[in-house]
């Protein structure tokens, strides 16, 4: 399932490429707050990742742990936030079970 994750994450970094300033006016994209509350009340999804891109661009991961739900979204240095992937069956790893063992 990590490697879902981390396949969606790559995914989602090329659409980070395509988030210009027609996308920002479309109805994916919003204030951060407003689009975080939206996934917070439609969806109960709550963050649980984020990270800086190299362009400078911040990338959250909102799931829902008990629907499996779950949604990406990109705030560019503008603080304009797009929705880039969304989707289900999401598994929720606890930390202390990932395997880091390179050889795995």
């Amino acid at each position: 399932m990590t490697r879902n994750i981390t396949l969606t994450m790559m995914t989602g970094s090329a659409f980070l490429l395509a988030a210009t300033q027609a996308e920002a006016q479309g109805r994916n994209c919003g204030p951060h707050g407003a689009v975080t509350a939206h996934l917070a009340e439609k969806f109960n999804e709550s963050r649980t990742m984020m990270g800086l891109a190299a362009n400078q661009m911040v990338i959250e991961v909102f799931v829902n742990a008990e629907s499996g739900s779950w949604t990406i979204i990109v705030t560019r240095p503008d603080g304009v936030t797009c929705l880039v992937a969304s989707g289900s069956n999401a598994d929720v790893i606890p930390a202390a079970l990932l395997n880091t063992d390179p050889e795995a």
